[in-house]
């Protein structure tokens, strides 16, 4: 079993746990047919959708890739290659491509969220919370408040990421991340009760991984229900790391909102960036 040497805490800043596009916001995807003259272009376009869906980003990036040199001129599909290149590790030609959209097309909400997401996966969260609120306001979308509150969270604004992700869940009831980002924002401000509630919902379901567990058992922790986070806890960690997350679970209980974000984030609020 793994061991981890503090508390890992994922938030999920996208659909589901580190990915890009969401169906129900429209993001992903090069969004629809090119003209006749460009069909090489949407066959190339449209190869890489179908690999954005099974889980391949990086074979993703050379299908795009391709649609973009035989048809440059394709907004959606510069942001769906800037999608891809998220998943695989090219955030910053990510944040480049998203950019290019906006200089040509200041107004593009899905653009404007998708550099948010770039620039919170840079660590730059006043940044991405900028535009993020510049995206939301063209046009509301569970992909932006889900940024938005990751951004919030890095910046130690607790009660604000969590009015973002319950925005976010009400336009995506069913999304895990979302449901389990809004448990985490409760757990750190001390609304144990409904943070229990949704961090169980997010780790039991069909979606359940150990960072949702381990988010669960952070939860807990914090709540002071200790022989209920070890049990969770010990089904993906050793007994080691077990003892050492419930340690650290009580020195973060001791701790303000402000403290136990700052700590669990490794984030300095006041400049936005992670520290050093």
């Amino acid at each position: 079993m793994p061991k981890f040497s503090n508390v890992t805490v994922i938030l999920a800043t996208t659909c589901l746990l580190l990915t890009t596009g969401c169906a129900d916001d429209g993001a992903g995807g090069h969004g629809g047919s090119t003209a006749k003259k460009d069909a090489p272009a949407k066959v190339a376009a449209d190869i890489a959708d179908h690999q954005m869906a099974a889980g391949d980003p990086a074979g993703a990036v050379t299908f795009y890739r391709r649609a973009l040199q035989i048809d440059p001129d394709q907004p959606k599909t510069q942001m769906a290659l800037a999608d891809a290149l998220i998943d695989s590790g090219g955030t910053d030609e990510a944040a480049d491509l998203y950019r290019k959209v906006l200089a040509k097309d200041p107004s593009n909400a899905q653009a404007m969220s998708g550099l948010g997401v770039a620039l919170v996966r840079l660590g730059q969260p006043q940044q991405a919370a900028e535009i993020l609120h510049k995206g939301l306001d063209k046009a509301p979308s569970a992909r932006g408040y889900r940024a938005l509150g990751v951004a919030d969270s890095m910046l130690g604004n607790s009660d604000a990421a969590e009015a973002d992700f319950a925005k976010g869940l009400a336009l995506a009831p069913q999304d895990v991340g979302l449901r389990a980002n809004l448990g985490l924002a409760q757990a750190i401000s001390g609304k144990f009760d409904p943070a229990i509630a949704n961090l169980r919902a997010a780790a039991v379901g069909p979606s359940s991984s150990p960072q949702y567990r381990q988010n669960l058992a952070l939860g807990l922790g914090l709540a002071g229900r200790t022989d209920e986070a070890a049990k969770i806890a010990q089904i993906d960690l050793d007994p080691d790391a077990v003892r050492s997350n419930l340690s650290y679970y009580a020195e973060l209980r001791g701790m303000t909102p402000a403290q136990r974000t700052q700590a669990l984030f490794h984030v300095d609020a006041a400049a936005g960036r992670p520290p050093g």
